[in-house]
């Protein structure tokens, strides 16, 4: 689903220095809002993230055809989290 987060989220690239170690950055939420089918062979994303607040991070998308038409709008919520602390708590709920 290429709507969803195909690459890595802004603060991965803050570094393990900065995060203070491995992360995971679990889906939240995922909106996607259909608005035409496209036409021609080439789809073109736009993805922006403005916040970055307690560990959750937003990433809004929009996905255009080759002729310019409009053809889904996304909003994609996940948390930050330490591979670690998200492991235990993944763990405990087994």
């Amino acid at each position: 689903m290429f709507s969803d987060l195909y690459f890595l989220p802004p603060a991965y690239y803050l570094g393990e220095e900065v995060l203070g170690g491995p992360c995971v950055y679990p889906t939240f939420t995922l909106e996607i809002q259909f608005k035409n089918l496209p036409k021609g062979q080439w789809v073109v994303g736009s993805f922006r993230s403005r916040f970055i607040k307690n560990g959750r991070n937003e990433i809004d998308g929009e996905l255009w055809d080759e002729d310019g038409n409009l053809l889904c709008i996304t909003r994609h919520m996940s948390l930050l989290a330490p591979k670690k602390s998200y492991l235990r708590y993944k763990l405990h709920k087994l």
